[in-house]
């Protein structure tokens, strides 16, 4: 026979140039998605003519939209995919679209015209994603597969950070078309790259020879050979009577068997935060860099490069990592370790920390965080992709009918592919209201419930499901504290308004009929206005309220003869107070804008002063964890000053220090006064 491969098959379906092609094809994606970012605002504000302050929002919709694209084009593009003998075919179908959506990005003279080639290119991107992983799950073995991909991550976080830190200096040194330049020169290389492989494992046609005779035996290729029985010895049973059900079927078993298993979960889910997470940095870097420091497209760029390039250098030892000690233990700790420097990269620039805000030390902050944050996500990125093929390499062996290689792989990374782009829409619009609405640093901390309050709900979380809970348990946050507006600046706002206003809050969730109220410091007072005031807090017998403050003078006729130990040193505790502790409640009673504007200047000062309450009036000693949660919390929200207007003397920490005792008082308290509602929720 004569063989009719293509010139050079061997080396052009070597396993080293589909890699690499696939490589090069997963670059220029990148680099073609981050090249719009830093030149985005010039491209709105100067081409297109749009006021600045519409710029976040554009720069929103535009990278969300990308995201959207992609999700709804991934299955697609797997499900066509299938259907095509050669994956070829559709990786130069995806090129042909990003060069016609690059060219209508550049040319854009209208904003709907610079989202439609932003779809182009997203629906491209969609597809060199699922097919170009799925050939390089084919072409690697599972041992050398999380040093592959870590090697491919390398070569993304490449075009990640080369277009962005490209595009941006190139158009401040050169000009705009000068910047587009480049991504032709990529699209070029790419389009050479994908002409040039053979992918491997197709079978191409062999010419018989003249004098061969016919063949009648089960050839390589399928057809009969002479030395083959003209009936096979059984007949197959597995041939179904309607192939195209069958198929449909074995798809549908496919995704079952595939989303019922809790480390595709997992994957897919680290896929969505991970994207989320740098969509969303992308989505709103250069507007806060900008605002924050004033810096042009060149500096802009220069901070993408800082986030990227330790990636670029890590991700390989970061897959050889994972194929050496599995993948569970560095991913855990490289999320655990973005946390604080997530934090720490909002910082600088905010008004809330004045010692970050330095033109000299913000910058440095940012700076360094945003590298070491760049060191760590080689870690978390591009292990939901490593995870999902060491499961499609898991199950082939276990039913190789069910996940045939080559379409097991082209599904599984379409849902890599629609968590990706869930997460490229997601983290736009997350980041982007976030950083319209409460600024950068608030867009980087997820704010948590009440501190104080978090023992006493736990101990309920601990004993019932949400189904056996007997009460709704609301921890409201009063006005003038913490995440709560603060009071009006037009008249006084005591205690009793506070009340009115959490009465009103009950009723407008549901509780007109009765409601129960614990309060403890400034809560007791409130409690108190509460059953006294408000019909809501009381029943038809008795008034609902539970404090743990009460002022009270010692009763008549009760000498300290009759008093124990316990007693006796209580009385000199507050006895104590009274002479020597009780003075902050004299600032706060008769100048609470004076001291609060002091203590609130400073966290020291407001650990101080917040701080030494938790020492000297808790009865059991509270967590240093705790009390440092407190002061953040004030710090933070910048709510001291005004929650001290209604502030006064006395209090204690129940829910914080004993929440086992307060919890069995609610309890007993909730049974006394109002039998039979805890099966009434």
């Amino acid at each position: 026979m004569n063989d009719t491969k293509p010139w050079g098959y061997k080396w052009r379906s070597s396993r080293l140039l589909v890699v690499s092609s696939i490589t090069v094809a997963l670059f220029a994606e990148t680099f073609l998605y981050g090249f719009l970012t830093p030149i985005l605002s010039y491209m709105l504000e100067e081409r297109l003519h749009l006021d600045s302050s519409q710029t976040q929002t554009y720069t929103t919709a535009l990278l969300a939209t990308h995201g959207f694209i992609g999700l709804v084009s991934a299955p697609i593009v797997a499900h066509l995919a299938e259907k095509t003998p050669s994956q070829k075919k559709p990786l130069l179908i995806a090129l042909a679209g990003c060069f016609i959506g690059t060219l209508m990005i550049a040319l854009a003279p209208s904003v709907w015209l610079l989202f439609l080639g932003r779809i182009l290119q997203s629906m491209a991107g969609a597809a060199t994603w699922v097919v170009g992983f799925a050939l390089l799950a084919n072409n690697v073995d599972k041992k050398h597969l999380g040093q592959s991909m870590g090697t491919a991550m390398s070569f993304v976080t490449a075009g990640i950070v080369g277009g962005p830190t490209v595009s941006g200096a190139l158009l401040q040194l050169f000009g705009y078309w000068a910047a587009w330049s480049l991504p032709l020169i990529v699209l070029v290389l790419d389009i050479i790259a994908r002409l040039v492989m053979i992918e491997p494992g197709l079978e191409y046609p062999k010419i018989d020879s003249l004098s061969k005779p016919a063949a009648t035996s089960v050839a390589s290729n399928g057809s009969p050979e002479e030395s083959t029985a003209l009936l096979p010895d059984t007949l197959s049973t597995a041939i179904p009577d309607d192939p195209v059900e069958s198929k449909h079927n074995l798809k549908q078993e496919y995704y079952r068997a595939m989303l019922s298993e809790p480390r595709v979960l997992t994957a897919l889910a680290n896929v969505v935060v991970v994207s989320s997470l740098m969509s969303g940095i992308n989505n709103t870097l250069p507007v806060h860099l900008r605002q924050a420091f004033g810096w042009k497209s060149l500096l802009i760029s220069t901070m993408f490069f800082c986030l990227q390039v330790p990636n670029i250098v890590l991700s390989g030892p970061s897959g050889w990592l994972r194929d050496r000690i599995g993948i569970r233990g560095p991913t855990v700790f490289g999320w655990l370790a973005m946390i604080p420097l997530l934090l720490l990269l909002g910082m600088p620039g905010d008004a809330h920390f004045p010692w970050a805000g330095g033109h000299a030390a913000g910058k440095s902050i940012f700076t360094s965080s945003l590298i070491a944050l760049g060191s760590i996500l080689p870690l978390v990125r591009g292990v939901g992709a490593v995870q999902l093929a060491y499961v499609v390499k898991d199950m082939e062996a276990k039913d190789p009918h069910l996940f045939e290689a080559n379409k097991s792989n082209l599904r599984v990374f379409s849902m890599t592919e629609v968590g990706y782009s869930l997460g490229m829409m997601v983290g736009p619009l997350l980041t982007g209201s976030l950083f319209e609405g409460v600024g950068f640093f608030y867009m980087t901390v997820a704010l948590g419930s009440f501190l104080e309050f978090l023992p006493i709900l736990q101990r309920f979380r601990d004993e019932y499901t949400p189904e056996t809970l007997p009460y709704h348990l609301i921890v409201p946050s009063l006005p003038g504290y913490a995440f709560s507006s603060g009071p009006p600046l037009d008249r006084n706002f005591g205690t009793g308004d506070i009340a009115r206003v959490l009465d009103q809050l009950m009723k407008d969730i549901g509780f007109e009929s009765g409601y129960v109220v614990q309060g403890g410091d400034i809560g007791s007072r409130i409690a108190r206005h509460l059953s006294v005031d408000h019909e809501s807090c009381k029943g038809p017998e008795c008034q609902y309220k539970l404090v743990n403050v009460v002022f009270m003078r010692k009763p008549d006729g009760i000498t300290d003869d009759h008093l124990n130990a316990f007693e006796v040193e209580g009385i000199e505790r507050m006895m104590n107070f009274m002479t020597t502790g009780a003075g902050y409640a004299m600032e706060h009673g008769t100048r609470p804008s004076t001291i609060g504007h002091v203590v609130s200047s400073s966290p020291i000062a407001l650990l101080a002063w917040i701080g030494e309450k938790f020492l000297e009036w808790a009865d059991d000693p509270i967590a240093p964890d705790d009390i440092l949660e407190s002061v953040t919390l004030y710090w933070l929200t910048e709510t001291f000053p005004r929650a001290i207007y209604t502030y006064r003397q006395g209090g204690h920490f129940a829910a914080l220090e004993r929440p086992d005792e307060l919890k069995a008082d609610l309890v007993k308290f909730v049974d006394q006064v109002w039998p039979g509602i805890a099966g009434a929720k």
